[in-house]
């Protein structure tokens, strides 16, 4: 759990700080204001590769294009090295590849876990190849790669308390490879802003909370929707060869998939997952409002705030929604410990900031229907 954040030169942000970041984060503010760059920055910094930061945000592509040319393409968690090769320069604020990208966390308990991404603009092949010696997983051949010209290289710099880790990512006109030796992510879930259906691999982490006796995390989320839901049950569609989810309703002989009862239970279900495999680490949600009708959104943020205390996750979303902002605070007034924090992002002078609201401020701001998204 981290109690402070910094981000420097990273997409639009010159220099971003965040103080006392609280259990339950959320974040506003106008298109463009770097509100999903925030939580790209949470990914890597987590220790996930570049590789499957850049792809999470390409997945709804994917699955659409999917949707619309079934059979033509499968869905991939993961982008080719030429891919990432066109994406990175995309982090640095303004393509700015002198820069150094600079995050940085702090737990309460100070210990500081850094990520520094950098290009390098030196290097020599015997450097180079003692480099990746030291680097264990390699997306590529790194012997058949030091005899072709290097065009760019990027380092990915961990650091954690006393330990040190690097990531090397080199692009060639020939052929480009990953070279990963960051460190074992740590706990993170994300959910993209649109949901358009659920993946094997989000059916398969309901098995994990099913295996650990956790399914009640998503049940109980779901039963704000379906009041009748009883359980749910993996069924493996021979049609789609693929596992889909079923819900077993009070009252009623068949299954029910899930599909069929709209956006707002998928996104539910989605988010209900995530949280529960997300114990002891972080969970990031993009657009937290989107296919939740407002009525429900008091009782969905109180659920996520008392199972993310359980499990002891700590939460970072995004919204453009006032209903959800006011939601959220009613909803965290009514506990012992208000331990929710909105920040609103705003770009003052050419540099994105972050304006904190507590209990006390946010309470005024929202009876004098003040803006804060």
């Amino acid at each position: 759990m981290y109690k402070s954040l910094r981000i420097r030169n990273f997409r639009g942000f010159h220099e971003l700080v965040l103080d006392d970041l609280a259990q339950i984060n959320l974040f506003a503010g106008k298109n463009n204001s770097g509100k999903t760059a925030l939580l790209e920055a949470l990914l890597l910094l987590q220790g996930v590769s570049p590789r499957e930061v850049i792809a999470s945000l390409r997945r709804v592509e994917r699955q659409q294009r999917w949707i619309e040319r079934p059979g033509t393409e499968r869905i991939r968690s993961w982008l080719s090295v030429e891919e990432v090769g066109e994406e990175i320069p995309l982090l640095f604020h303004q393509m700015d590849l002198d820069k150094t990208i600079e995050i940085t966390g702090q737990t309460p308990r100070s210990v500081k876990r850094s990520l520094r991404i950098t290009v390098l603009k030196e290097w020599s092949k015997e450097e180079l190849k003692e480099t990746l010696a030291r680097l264990p997983r390699f997306v590529g051949d790194p012997e058949d790669f030091l005899g072709q010209p290097i065009d760019r290289i990027f380092l990915f710099d961990y650091q954690e308390g006393d330990q040190n880790y690097k990531s090397l990512i080199i692009i060639s006109k020939e052929r480009s490879i990953a070279v990963e030796g960051g460190p074992s992510p740590l706990d993170v879930a994300y959910r993209g802003a649109r949901i358009l259906f659920l993946t094997p691999k989000i059916i398969g982490d309901y098995g994990n909370l099913e295996k650990a006796g956790e399914a009640g995390v998503v049940l109980q989320l779901l039963r704000f929707i379906e009041p009748r839901i009883e359980r749910l049950v993996t069924i493996y569609d021979d049609r789609r060869n693929e596992p889909m989810l079923y819900g077993a309703l009070r009252d009623l002989q068949y299954r029910v998939p899930l599909y069929v009862m709209g956006d707002g239970m998928i996104r539910l279900v989605d988010l209900a997952i995530r949280l529960g495999n997300a114990r002891n680490g972080i969970l990031l949600i993009d657009e937290f409002e989107n296919g939740l009708h407002w009525s429900i959104l008091p009782t969905v943020w109180e659920a996520l705030g008392e199972t993310a205390r359980r499990l002891n996750v700590q939460v970072f979303a995004t919204t453009h929604s006032y209903e959800c902002i006011k939601s959220a605070h009613e909803a965290f007034s009514k506990r012992d410990s208000y331990d929710f924090r909105l920040y609103r992002l705003e770009e003052v002078e050419g540099n994105i900031q972050a304006v904190a609201y507590d209990r006390e401020t946010l309470g005024i701001a929202l009876e004098a229907r003040l803006e804060v998204r």
